[in-house]
């Protein structure tokens, strides 16, 4: 499999955070140092991939975290 292109949305679980990041689980990699940006129905989270890892059936990728904010329509 190939890595996402710049733009590219995809399905992630969240796997653990802290005041400064956080762990997802995704079925793509992510490289290291790429700008992601992680959005549910009321926030949007800004953040810098540190690592990603190959599990068996995806990859656990680590984000340092640089902006939260909410939605506008939250």
């Amino acid at each position: 499999m190939g890595e996402p292109s710049a733009g590219t949305l995809m399905n992630a679980r969240v796997l653990d955070t802290s005041g400064s990041g956080m762990r997802l689980e995704v079925a793509l990699p992510v490289p290291c140092g790429a700008e992601v940006v992680i959005e549910d129905q009321r926030m949007r989270i800004v953040g810098e991939t540190m690592r990603c890892d190959p599990k068996s059936d995806g990859y656990i990728v680590a984000v340092r975290v640089s902006e939260t904010g909410l939605l506008a329509d939250a």
